[in-house]
């Protein structure tokens, strides 16, 4: 016959049996790993506002992320009736990562959409290639490996992202150098 756990537990525990599954818990808690907080990734662009014609994207904010060391109870003091302490509290380390924004990301004027066609895409891979950044096919795709060539030379210039910016477009001949009105 087969019984509930919690009356098996009543039933056949005794305070010494108990203290290996007290035990056991105690492990797997400490054992587990702090949960980690989702990363953000420095290299993303996001499209913002779009107006007379223009397109501008954003890089993500800047964060630091540090390791913060604290003391969490596992089990608390006991005490006897007289107020002794019997058994005293245990304690163990646990680290945490704590993120700091830095800055609110670098807003720059891009291509929008239309603007990048597969012939300015080729047009990017060969000026990249032309740099020895891109060593990919000449394919006209704005695939990862051209995002990796613009970022490589976006990022001395403060832009940190694969998106491209229109003054590194205009500067490696992939659009015109527009002039203000």
């Amino acid at each position: 016959m087969v019984r509930p756990l919690a009356r098996f537990a009543v039933d056949v525990m005794t305070p010494r049996a108990c203290i290996l599954p007290c035990i056991l818990m105690c492990l797997i808690n400490c054992a587990a790993p702090p949960a980690q907080p989702p990363l953000s990734n420095p290299d993303v662009a996001e499209l913002s506002t779009v107006f007379d014609a223009r397109c501008f994207a954003k890089t993500a904010p800047q964060e630091v992320t540090t390791i913060v060391t604290q003391q969490v109870m596992v089990r608390p003091a006991t005490t006897s009736p007289d107020g002794s302490i019997t058994f005293p509290p245990v304690f163990r380390n646990e680290d945490l990562p704590v993120t700091e924004v830095i800055d609110n990301g670098v807003e720059f004027e891009t291509l929008c959409d239309a603007e990048l066609t597969e012939q300015r895409i080729a047009t990017l891979q060969r000026a990249l290639k032309a740099r020895l950044v891109y060593e990919g096919l000449i394919t006209g795709v704005y695939d990862a490996a051209t995002q990796a060539a613009v970022q490589s030379v976006q990022v001395p210039r403060g832009i940190n992202s694969p998106k491209l910016s229109r003054s590194l477009a205009e500067e490696l001949g992939v659009v015109p150098i527009s002039t203000p009105p």
